[in-house]
């Protein structure tokens, strides 16, 4: 089987365009530096989206070759499962704001077909699966917490079903 935690359903860089979005609306990131930044990076992920095949090989975009974006890109991680025999299961924190509930939504919406796929989502949890309150933020990632039980319960549950 397979076990998809934060899973995104969406191209890697329309999910990472949300996010420039979302980090900008922060007060944290409210300083001209931060936003200086969160363009810059918003710049790169729009380069990315229009490579093509002859872009330059030595070219970085986001720490990564265009070969290596191109390959993304063409990726369908939806399809991929569709196609797949083996027992899914989906897990979705609903304070996630690098992968949200719109991609845990459109998995379930495609993959409503399939008998063998279990989708829960978790109401307190943001993308590492770390419980916090209101609107979720990267600082937020820096805080020791654990994996909470009722997670693992879950994953236990549904490996020895």
């Amino acid at each position: 089987g397979i076990i998809i935690m934060a899973g995104n359903s969406r191209s890697l860089v329309d999910v990472a365009l949300e996010q420039m979005d979302y980090l900008q609306s922060l007060p944290i990131n409210a300083s001209d530096e931060a936003q200086q930044t969160l363009n810059r990076l918003r710049t790169e992920l729009q380069a990315i989206k229009e490579l093509a095949p002859d872009a330059d090989p030595n070219q970085a975009l986001f720490g990564a070759n265009p070969a290596y974006w191109l390959n993304m890109l063409a990726y369908n991680q939806v399809e991929t499962a569709q196609n797949l025999n083996n027992h899914i299961l989906i897990l979705q924190g609903e304070r996630d704001y690098q992968v949200t509930m719109e991609d845990f939504e459109l998995w379930q919406s495609s993959l409503a077909d399939k008998s063998d796929v279990t989708f829960i989502s978790y109401p307190a949890l943001n993308h590492l699966f770390l419980v916090g309150e209101g609107a979720s933020t990267p600082t937020e990632y820096g805080i020791p917490s654990h994996i909470p039980e009722e997670v693992i319960n879950d994953i236990v549950a549904w490996i020895e079903r």
